[in-house]
């Protein structure tokens, strides 16, 4: 299928049902049995499924990811880790590659924020600084989505029963309800 076709049918996908990420859905008597499963898998809502939580991005030139809300350092998004910056943060919603730029020096992070630091606060941007650190770009690279199950990143059927059954679902009949 040329990706051009692909992405049609995405389209239709989307109009019809909504986005996989939870931000459109249409009302659950009008979605297929196949959409319904694929919304428990990826979540519903503001719910984030299993699947998606086993995702992460791996970045690049950092034009896809966005900053605070998606998982791009250690498979975890940063405003879990840092909610009182991401509450003084004027970047929410932005893409990394929006929250600094490449120098000579390479990569230089440009926090914008609401109001001037406290001084226990600067302390939690340091932390956060450090943090960062462990997040490399490439500008040589796109930003992808990796499958945290495997080391490769690559997904695997064997890795996502791994991944289900450190869920707190109980018995083997629970695993493959969630599936």
């Amino acid at each position: 299928m040329q990706s051009d076709e692909k992405g049609k049918w995405k389209d239709i996908l989307e109009s019809k049902y909504g986005t996989v990420d939870g931000s459109i859905h249409c009302h659950r008597k009008f979605q297929s049995w196949w959409w319904r499963d694929i919304s428990k898998a990826c979540g519903e809502g503001d719910e984030v499924g299993w699947y998606q939580q086993a995702l992460s991005w791996k970045i690049g030139y950092a034009n896809k990811a966005r900053f605070w809300e998606d998982a791009w350092v250690e498979n975890v998004n940063i405003s879990t880790l840092f909610p009182r910056l991401h509450s003084l943060s004027l970047d929410q919603g932005l893409k990394v590659g929006e929250v600094g730029e490449w120098g000579e020096l390479g990569w230089q992070w440009r926090h914008n924020w609401r109001r001037s630091m406290f001084v226990w606060e600067s302390v939690l941007e340091d932390d956060l600084l450090r943090y960062l650190a462990k997040g490399a770009l490439n500008k040589e690279a796109n930003d992808c989505i990796v499958w945290g199950g495997e080391v490769s990143g690559a997904f695997l059927v064997k890795s996502s029963y791994a991944c289900l059954t450190n869920q707190d679902s109980g018995t083997k009949e629970g695993i493959f309800k969630m599936l």
